[in-house]
């Protein structure tokens, strides 16, 4: 990821704890997962952190602990890694009708087709063709 433009702090004592809020923007780099091309994503992050007054740092058992806070220093650098990794999207797409790459010959489908012969579908899939198509006709 691009390191990000700005990022903001804020920390506010309480009663009963100290509430750490981490917020920033940036764009994580790395190929297309369909087609491999470099792409790029937005990634923002609002994140929420909270250690309660009078409590080991290590005893996390009910969640009350912030886990980025060690013998009084807030590690802000692994927190917002662990952040970014969080608000990454499950797969990182140059556009969304990402036509991906032949499976055969490996030639990028979204700037033409491959010579490939068409083998037609998978017959791997043939069982799977038969319940879908019982589904559509019970008879």
């Amino acid at each position: 990821m691009a390191g990000p433009d700005e990022a903001l702090l804020d920390i506010s004592a309480g009663a009963s704890g100290v509430s750490f809020h981490l917020r920033l923007a940036g764009e994580a780099h790395g190929p297309c997962w369909r087609c491999a091309t470099t792409t790029a994503t937005a990634v923002t992050v609002d994140s929420w952190e909270y250690q309660e007054n009078g409590r080991a740092e290590t005893d996390d058992e009910d969640g009350l602990d912030c886990s980025y806070l060690r013998e009084g220093l807030l590690d802000v650098r692994r927190w917002a890694w662990d952040a970014i990794v969080e608000a990454l999207p499950d797969a990182i797409v140059c556009r969304e009708d990402c036509k991906g790459i032949c499976a055969g010959c490996g030639t990028d489908l979204n700037h033409g087709t491959c010579k490939c012969p068409d083998s037609g579908p998978d017959p791997r899939w043939d069982a799977l063709r038969d319940i879908a198509a019982q589904l559509k006709d019970p008879k």
